[in-house]
């Protein structure tokens, strides 16, 4: 499922494979013509007219851009009908570094017509756009322009483009040149070919024919050639998959693509990439290489993609079908291919949409099965357990039944079920929770319980990692926080105890509820008035403060880790976490203080309060910098923006405001429109967008920089206590007094809109 298999993986002159290239494929090579990205827009390769600057790419269409360092590890990757056997023939070919042991050494059988082995030495990395509507559009606006450019010259050699065979490519998968591609055609025989590859310090490969009562089909291998030098690390170049999107108008034919990369064919040797061909080719002996290259042109089909864009057509009153080789492993769900894409589409006929006359699979549903396969629970691997050795299915995850909202407004808002990991306690009276906590990686969260425990939870795919407190606090846990490495939690309670616990074991490492930024040191604040300042790995107490004149109900660290914030009923205290030394007192609200925050670069401090103000402070002094009257009642959250330039303020009246944080000019009123309670807000790690928690249960966003409405997300049926962004700024997480904690996908509610 990692997209077409290019039998030509190495770097065309053309340029190497980019995201947004338009292309085509000639003998398993992918020939770029221009990238849609690239300011010095011109054709590449036969074509040498300039092309027109195509228009910019509309705001958001490449904005889901996701990047995987080891999306394929070192091994063999097969298609369908290719099983592995034993070795037979050897014969060996030695790359850099000579002969060596610890590689992999294993035989491989087609019995498809048609089938294909990537061995790989070298882990392959991945980068994809993310399936969304302003990228098809696009694609759809320009196709007719990109194919009338290149229609018009023919003066490559035998080069004819289609306009079926042009390629918009949305991702990669790349590699090292530490290879080897094995393509089968068994045309003339219900018997099966072979071959023997090992891969480690050096290449081998072999053959060998199976014979019944005829000869069976031939294959053909290839490996990738290492670079001159041995000393530096070889890049990863090679794009052994590719992905791209398609187009097909109605009355368009769709020619056949001779010895074009497949699904389950690579083509033939002939080097389509430049010059005599050959190079870094490896051959194994066929009975008639003509013979073979008849087979190989009698093996290639018009492919599922073409199959699916048929189908389209075929299936609505479309004037264009645009598709992905994604959009067909959407459809499977992990199901084998089938030998008949087509038939397979007309029996389980997946849902078209239409979108200003251009057919596709349905995006939602596509988004909708993503989110089926990724939380649906698995047993967790041998390797999961070594990293977490209480993971497991009890209490993980599930998948929660909600809405969300798209539109210029609210009030113009469409409404589409929404599919969303749902977490929650079941054995719990009420489901109650007492606070939550994202580990700084995004990777782990924590929820305390009513009942005085705490569980831990992994969030790609909601499984347990950890339940803590069976021994521990005697008394509600108020509040709860990660080490920098995401190995321990500290908890807080109201049994004046604070605990360290490891995540992995379950284990209390030690007594001591924030952690420093480099995780030596714990924070403690109490309702005896103190605050306290410990050791985090020996427990130790280093530093009292006491009768600070009321409750201390909040404490933070700084991001740099050089200030310490204690936040009582009506005032701040700063403090110096190393010295010990009070640094400023904040002067007094009016009323209670019921939030506060750091600014990123540490310097200031913002505060929000029952008397209905916000006040940023200068960390150091204690002086008012900029005093916000916003709202006409209690300011119940603040936060600073990712850059520091804003603050934003939730409050009781039902609306959030964004400011300048340096001259408190107001920005943007955001939900005047909704008269409910707003408990908390919070900015994505990239600025992209505000989000805030509502006590009718509702989770809105903005866009951060024009303040329009972006979505709403309902599921929650209780106030909304919190929302936090994950570091990836996609990942939204509320929670609330239903006693549920929910992941929102920001990222597949922009894909959609």
């Amino acid at each position: 499922g990692q997209g077409y298999a290019l039998w030509h993986p190495e770097p065309h002159t053309s340029g190497e494979v980019q995201i947004a290239d338009v292309g085509h494929i000639v003998d398993g090579a992918f020939i770029r013509l221009f990238n849609v990205l690239d300011s010095d827009q011109k054709f590449f390769g036969f074509l040498n007219k300039p092309v027109p600057n195509p228009d910019v790419l509309p705001e958001g269409a490449t904005q889901s851009r996701d990047v995987r360092n080891r999306v394929l590890i070192p091994g063999s990757y097969r298609s369908d009908g290719v099983e592995e056997t034993s070795g037979s023939l050897h014969a060996e070919a030695y790359g850099p570094g000579g002969a060596g042991s610890g590689g992999l050494e294993a035989g491989f059988a087609c019995k498809r017509d048609q089938g294909a082995v990537l061995v790989l030495n070298s882990a392959a990395k991945k980068e994809i756009i993310l399936d969304n509507y302003r990228l098809r559009r696009y694609i759809r606006d320009h196709h007719t322009t990109w194919c009338q450019n290149i229609s018009h010259h023919k003066d490559g050699p035998g080069l004819v483009v289609q306009p079926e065979n042009v390629i918009f490519v949305y991702g990669w998968v790349k590699t090292s040149p530490n290879w080897k591609a094995t393509t089968f055609c068994n045309s003339k025989t219900r018997y099966f070919a072979s071959v023997d590859v090992q891969v480690g310090p050096h290449f081998s490969a072999g053959g060998d024919y199976h014979r019944a009562n005829i000869v069976s089909g031939p294959q053909l291998t290839r490996t990738g050639t290492s670079y001159p030098s041995a000393t530096q690390t070889e890049p990863q170049d090679q794009c052994v998959f590719l992905s791209g999107y398609t187009v097909k108008w109605r009355l368009g034919i769709f020619p056949r693509l001779r010895a074009a990369a497949g699904y389950h064919q690579l083509p033939d040797d002939r080097d389509g990439r430049s010059g005599d061909g050959g190079e870094g080719v490896a051959t194994i002996d066929v009975p008639d290489e003509d013979e073979f290259m008849d087979d190989i042109e009698s093996c290639t089909a018009q492919g599922p993609l073409n199959d699916l864009l048929e189908y389209i057509l075929e299936v609505s009153d479309a004037e264009v079908a645009i598709g992905s080789d994604e959009d067909i492993e959407s459809i499977l769900l992990d199901q084998p291919w089938p030998e008949d894409m087509a038939s397979y589409l007309r029996q389980t006929r997946p849902t078209i949409e239409i979108q200003e006359g251009m057919g596709m699979i349905s995006l939602l549903e596509k988004v909708q099965r993503e989110r089926e396969r990724q939380f649906h629970n698995h047993d967790p691997s041998e390797s999961d357990k070594a990293e977490y050795p209480d993971i497991g299915t009890k209490e993980a995850g599930t998948l929660g039944d909600g809405r969300v909202l798209f539109g210029p407004s609210q009030t113009k808002a469409r409404t589409v079920d929404w599919k969303h990991l749902k977490l929650e306690h079941k054995d719990v009276e009420n489901g109650a929770i007492t606070y939550v906590s994202m580990c700084p990686s995004g990777k782990l969260l924590a929820a305390a319980w009513d009942d005085i425990t705490i569980t831990v939870w992994r969030l790609q795919d909601g499984l347990t990692v950890q339940h803590l407190g069976v021994e521990g606090h005697e008394d509600t846990i108020w509040s709860i926080a990660f080490s920098p490495d995401s190995k321990h939690i500290v908890s807080g309670s109201a049994d004046a105890l604070a605990l360290v616990w490891d995540v992995g074991t379950g284990d209390i490492d030690v007594m001591a509820v924030a952690y420093s930024l480099d995780g030596a040191l714990i924070a403690t604040g109490s309702s005896d008035h103190s605050l306290r300042i410990w050791g985090a790995l020996s427990g130790a107490l280093l530093y009292s403060f006491e009768d600070l004149g009321s409750d201390i109900k909040r404490v933070v660290f700084s991001p740099d880790g050089s200030r310490l914030a204690a936040c009582s009923d009506v005032s701040v205290t700063v403090w110096d976490p190393r010295e010990g030394a009070r640094i400023a007192t904040l002067p007094e609200h009016n009323s209670a203080i019921w939030c506060m925050a750091f600014s990123p670069n540490s310097d200031r401090i913002v505060t929000g309060s029952e008397d209905s103000s916000a006040r940023v402070w200068d960390a150091s002094s204690g002086e008012v910098l900029v005093e916000l009257h916003e709202h006409t009642s209690s300011v119940c959250s603040a936060a600073f923006s990712p850059d520091g330039s804003e603050v934003a303020t939730a409050s009781q009246d039902g609306i959030v405001v964004t400011c300048n944080s340096w001259t408190g000019e107001r920005r943007f009123m955001l939900g005047d429109d909704v008269d409910t309670a707003v408990e908390a807000v919070a900015y994505s790690s990239k600025n992209d967008f505000i989000a805030a928690g509502a006590a009718d249960g509702r989770v809105r966003v903005w866009n951060s920089k024009s303040g329009s409405f972006f979505a709403e997300f309902q599921g929650h049926e209780g106030e909304v206590k919190n929302v936090m962004f994950a570091p990836n700024g996609w990942d939204l997480l509320s929670y609330a007094e239903d006693g549920s904690v929910r992941s929102w996908s920001v990222l597949d509610a922009l894909r959609l809109s």
